[in-house]
C-alpha cells in the first residue's frame, strides 16, 4: 500500500488470494502504458505497477498490438480511440519549453484517459446555438487575437483528419450522407476545419506568423457554438463503474468538471500565458 496525501490515508493496492497477494485491480495508466511508456512518468502508476510479472503481462499485450495494421487500429471505436491517443502522447513537442512539464505530462494523460470515458458515456442530450445570438457575451468577444494559438500536436491533428475522411467516406459509400445531408455538411465543414488546423499547427512549428485570416478562423472556431445541456430530473452521468467481482471491489473513473491549464509561450519577442481547459479525469 502507499499513502495517498490528498485524502490522508493508506491506498491499499494488493489484494489477499488463495496464492498469496496480488494486484487488486488495474487503473486508468495501464492503458496508457500499452501506446506509450508511462514508467516513471508518475509516482502514483509507479506505486500501482510494483508488482513481480507486470513487465512481462504488458509485453505479452504489446507484442499483440506490434501487429495491427491500419484495419486493426480503425476497426471500431474502441481501438481507433487508443490510436489517436497514440498519436497525441507519441508526437515529438519538445521545441515547446512547456511541454518538457509535469503538468503537461498530466495533461495528455488526462486528456487520453478522459477521452477513453467519454466515449464510454452515452450521448448527452445537448443543443448548439450559433455565436450570433450572442450567449454569454461571445458575440463581443469575438474578435481577432493575434497571439491565438492552437496546441501544435500535428501527429493528433494528422490523425483527427484520417478518421474524419475515413467516417464521411464511409457513411458516403452506404449512402448515408444522402438521406441525412445535414450530417454530411456536418462532417464535411469538420473536415474542412482539420484542414484549416493542420495548415496553422505547421506555421506555428515552423515559427511563422499567422495571417489575419488563419487568427480570426481561430477565433471563430473557439467561440462558433456555445453547447448548452437541456436541464434533466437527474445529473447528466459523467462517470463510469467498473465492478471488479473478483476483488469485491469497484472503480469508478469520471470526467466531472472540468481543469484550466496555463502555459508560457514564445510569440516573437513576447512571452504569452495561454490558457485552455483540460480534462478533469479522476479515478
Amino acid at each position: 500500500m502507499y499513502y495517498d496525501d490528498t485524502i490522508k490515508k493508506p491506498i491499499k493496492t494488493s489484494c489477499k488470494e488463495k496464492e498469496g497477494y496480488a494486484r487488486c485491480r488495474g487503473i486508468g495508466l495501464d492503458i496508457v502504458n500499452l501506446i506509450y511508456d508511462a514508467n516513471n512518468k508518475s509516482q502514483y502508476f509507479s506505486d500501482n505497477i510494483n508488482y513481480q510479472g507486470y513487465d512481462e503481462q504488458l509485453g505479452k499485450i504489446k507484442d499483440q498490438l506490434s501487429v495491427f495494421n491500419i484495419n486493426s487500429w480503425y476497426n471500431n471505436s474502441y481501438w481507433s480511440t487508443l490510436s489517436l491517443a497514440k498519436s497525441t502522447l507519441n508526437y515529438d513537442m519538445s521545441a515547446f519549453s512547456f511541454s518538457q512539464t509535469p503538468a503537461w505530462e498530466e495533461k495528455n494523460f488526462n486528456a487520453v484517459l478522459g477521452s477513453w470515458v467519454n466515449f464510454q458515456l452515452p450521448l448527452p442530450n445537448i443543443k448548439a446555438r450559433a455565436v450570433d445570438d450572442n450567449i454569454g457575451g461571445l458575440k463581443a468577444a469575438a474578435k481577432c487575437n493575434k497571439y491565438s494559438y492552437i496546441e501544435p500536436n500535428l501527429g493528433m491533428v494528422k490523425e483527427l483528419k484520417a478518421q474524419g475522411k475515413m467516417l464521411l467516406g464511409m457513411l458516403s459509400a452506404l449512402k448515408f450522407t444522402e438521406e441525412n445531408a445535414y450530417i454530411g455538411n456536418i462532417l464535411k465543414d469538420l473536415n474542412a476545419n482539420f484542414e484549416e488546423i493542420d495548415k496553422i499547427v505547421i506555421k506555428e512549428l515552423r515559427g511563422e506568423e499567422l495571417s489575419e485570416q488563419e487568427c480570426n478562423f481561430i477565433t471563430r472556431i473557439a467561440t462558433q457554438f456555445t453547447i448548452t445541456s437541456e436541464k434533466k430530473k437527474s445529473t447528466e452521468e459523467k462517470n463510469i463503474t467498473i465492478d471488479l467481482k473478483s476483488t469485491k471491489q469497484n472503480m469508478t473513473e469520471t470526467v466531472d468538471g472540468v481543469k484550466l491549464l496555463a502555459a508560457i509561450n514564445k510569440s516573437g519577442d513576447d512571452n504569452v500565458i495561454l490558457f485552455g481547459p483540460v480534462f478533469n479525469y479522476k479515478e
